[in-house]
């Protein structure tokens, strides 16, 4: 374990503010240390947001705490949405990446926001933090809907019949319908997560891959599409693979050296054409294997391939008249290429070779 810091003795002539930045970098692992709790990474986060305060604007005024806010970065111009779903069990939503991927259960945004709300109204956070929400939320946990604060909240009768007393939503209940329920009880003060309409859409294309993945196999049994995507058999690991890649929005292959990674990725891309769900596909890799990814579509699959070279003047041209259905760039192209692919290229699958 590593050794704990001291925390730095109080100095006088230290604002409010400088006192809990220095309170905060006393909590943080040294530099080279790599190792670090849930209760550093809180405080790494409540530090840069104390740091670099952002600006803030409150999206249902009538709400003081329990309410969203749109949160635009003065450093990046990024704007971003939180929402203070209960203060008192420190349940939020924020759109930022870092909320989604740390499974912190916040991130430097919302830290913001409470910070910026305990400052202005320190009577109502108090409050808000001993009593919680008055309000029922629709909420996302643990990847499926939950109406929050049935244990402590009245609800009304119809939404009741939509979930069990935890919250959670009947099996027989479709999602669907207990959003609409919902919905139609916002005038009785239920509030609807933002994260709600992000879970329903990533639902729905679930099922889509679902419903699309069976009708491909169902067209290959039956003859209408051929037993390979590919002008050589695939072995039957290769063909798992490629179903994989295909059918799952965004997917790894990690295959040991010589498997067949890159036909694998070929014939998902070839596949995904097929069924009129891509038109064009960016293939990144290493600059030395520009070739063998063009060598490899060529011998494998009849879809034209171009690769992208020249000047920056070049390259973009490339981009705005694509020529084939892949196009190959190395990662440097990328780095500088990037807002001219997305504008004009507009690629349906990137393959992310060597990532």
């Amino acid at each position: 374990m590593p050794a704990k810091k001291k925390a730095p003795k109080r100095r006088k002539n230290l604002s409010p503010l400088e006192e809990e930045i220095a309170t905060l970098q006393a909590q943080l692992p040294g530099q080279q240390d790599w190792r670090s709790s849930d209760e550093q990474e809180l405080a790494r986060r409540r530090l840069r947001a104390l740091e670099t305060p952002p600006a803030i604007r409150n999206l249902e005024p009538a709400r003081r705490i329990h309410s969203r806010f749109e949160v635009s970065s003065l450093e990046s111009g990024g704007r971003y949405l939180v929402e203070i779903i209960d203060l008192s069990e420190r349940l939020f939503f924020s759109s930022s990446p870092d909320f989604a991927n740390a499974a912190l259960g916040t991130c430097k945004h919302t830290e913001s926001v409470l910070i910026h709300l305990q400052k202005r109204f320190p009577s109502l956070f108090r409050k808000a933090a001993q009593i919680g929400p008055q309000h029922p939320s629709l909420i996302v946990r643990d990847d499926e809907l939950e109406l929050y604060g049935t244990g402590f909240l009245e609800l009304p009768r119809k939404l009741r019949l939509c979930v069990e007393r935890d919250g959670r939503r009947k099996a027989k209940c479709p999602p669907e319908k207990l959003v609409a329920t919902a919905e139609a009880c916002h005038g009785d003060g239920v509030r609807i997560s933002c994260a709600v309409p992000a879970w329903l859409e990533r639902q729905g294309r679930d099922i889509e891959r679902h419903q699309l993945r069976r009708d491909y196999e169902q067209r290959v049994h039956s003859g209408e599409y051929p037993q390979h995507e590919t002008l050589m058999p695939l072995f039957p690991y290769q063909r798992t693979g490629m179903l994989h890649l295909a059918f799952t929005e965004r997917a790894m292959i990690a295959d040991e050296m010589g498997l067949g990674k890159t036909i694998q990725g070929i014939a998902a891309a070839a596949l995904l054409q097929r069924i009129g769900k891509a038109q064009r596909c960016l293939v990144v890799c290493p600059a030395s294997l520009k070739s063998e990814w063009q060598e490899q579509i060529e011998k494998f699959t009849q879809l034209p391939c171009e690769v992208i070279f020249g000047s920056r003047r070049q390259r973009v041209q490339a981009y705005s008249q694509p020529g084939a259905f892949f196009s190959i760039v190395n990662y440097e192209q990328i780095r500088s290429d990037s807002l001219d692919i997305n504008a004009s290229l507009r690629p349906d699958i990137i393959i992310l070779d060597e990532a």
